[in-house]
């Protein structure tokens, strides 16, 4: 049967017993496939130019109208008349990897060889909470910038938050915001540049590298002198009424002492302390291996601290083998008692830095100890905090009031 396809003569065939095809008046090979049960499908027959038939199909009707069908079967013989067949794409199309098989040939040949262990817990778990539930399904090789910008958008307004179940009586929560959004486009520019280098897209074509990111602003928290000797007192106190866990006292004093992170503190083992040279040599962190030479405070502190046979870890942890880790948890009720609220345990290290700024060391000096790569990274915990601009301000204002007490008249 041959008329012009429209909604109209395609609603206007009943199913029959067999299959009935209506071919289209204006555009070669362009039909419409009517099934007993009635399902109505637009397909285009065509010869490759080494003269293979095809015909495949376009879409269902109702899925997409009659004039979208038509529309993309003038652009396959379009393509026809150029000498491709869009038959094959259509295949390979179907075949490409999705953005979550790519995930997981980025975390296995990638991450394994390349990613420290923290940051491929990191990487992993913005795969699994947001990556994957938003775009896990879609195919690289169609991605587009407006795709990243959508995912970015969903992380952003927290569609993607959730508790999750780690084990008995054990709890994460899944958060989003703008920080979270920030860093699954970073994530996901560099498993398209790696989609890139494997040939799975065209080179040049990565979706996220021009997606706008949300302005984050620095944090510059740091203790002020008094709240270093709420601090100190509320520590004192703990370990005299014996109310906190010895670990907890002990991580925390260290935090204040050496401007750690808190990553290195808790999985710090035993061989890693140098008595002798009064240092941690550090085998792996962030910045790679490491050397955090050590005051007398540090070195009475750990030479105090038990033992556990069998366990390899400074702070041992409940699990048989392992460290502690519930000092974040730790850390709320201690902030607490010292009227701490807001004050997070990085931001004991960046106040460890900004005492060694006010203390007119170098950029260049503070980084060292501090393991940071470049002056850079250590900018920000060498700004001066309330008390050094209170100090300043009072010995400026006593200079002038002694410079003008004494000017002649």
């Amino acid at each position: 049967m041959r008329a012009k396809l429209t909604k109209r003569t395609v609603e206007a065939i009943e199913p029959c017993a067999k299959n009935q095809i209506i071919w289209d008046t204006e555009i070669k090979g362009f039909g419409c496939k009517i099934t007993p049960k009635g399902k109505r499908v637009y397909f285009l027959y065509y010869r490759t130019s080494d003269n293979y038939e095809r015909r495949p199909a376009i879409g269902a009707h109702g899925a997409i109208t009659c004039e979208q069908a038509r529309l993309k079967a003038q652009r396959w013989l379009g393509e026809v008349a150029a000498g491709r067949d869009p038959s094959e794409e259509k295949q390979k199309q179907r075949k490409s990897t999705t953005l979550q098989e790519l995930c997981t040939q980025f975390m296995t040949e990638h991450g394994q060889r390349r990613l420290k262990a923290l940051t491929a817990v990191t990487y992993q778990g913005i795969i699994d909470n947001h990556i994957i539930p938003l775009g896990g399904k879609l195919k690289i090789d169609r991605v587009t910038q407006a795709d990243v910008e959508r995912i970015m958008r969903s992380v952003e307004d927290g569609h993607t938050s959730r508790v999750v179940r780690l084990g008995k009586q054990r709890w994460s929560k899944v958060r989003g915001g703008k920080g979270v959004a920030n860093r699954t486009v970073s994530l996901l520019s560099k498993m398209f540049n790696f989609a890139e280098s494997r040939d799975l897209r065209a080179r040049g074509t990565n979706p996220a590298r021009h997606v706008q990111r949300n302005p984050e602003i620095s944090r510059e928290r740091f203790l002020s002198n008094r709240e270093y000797q709420r601090l100190a007192q509320t520590l004192d106190a703990l370990e005299r009424n014996d109310t906190e866990d010895y670990r907890v006292t002990a991580i925390l004093r260290l935090l204040l002492y050496t401007g750690l992170r808190r990553s290195e503190l808790v999985t710090l083992q035993w061989s890693f302390v140098d008595f002798e040279d009064r240092c941690l040599r550090l085998p792996d962190t962030k910045t790679g291996r490491k050397v955090t030479y050590l005051g007398d405070q540090s070195i009475s502190l750990l030479i105090e601290l038990p033992r556990k046979d069998g366990n390899p870890y400074v702070f041992p942890g409940d699990v048989e083998g392992g460290h502690f880790i519930a000092i974040e948890k730790a850390w709320h009720r201690v902030r607490k008692l010292a009227g701490l609220d807001d004050v997070t345990l990085h931001d004991l290290r960046r106040s460890w830095g900004s005492i060694g700024a006010r203390g007119g060391m170098s950029l260049l000096l503070i980084g060292k100890a501090m393991g940071h790569k470049t002056t850079k990274a250590t900018e920000i915990y060498a700004r001066v905090s309330d008390d050094a601009k209170r100090d300043a301000t009072e010995t400026i204002a006593a200079l002038v009031a002694a410079l003008t007490s004494s000017a002649p008249v």
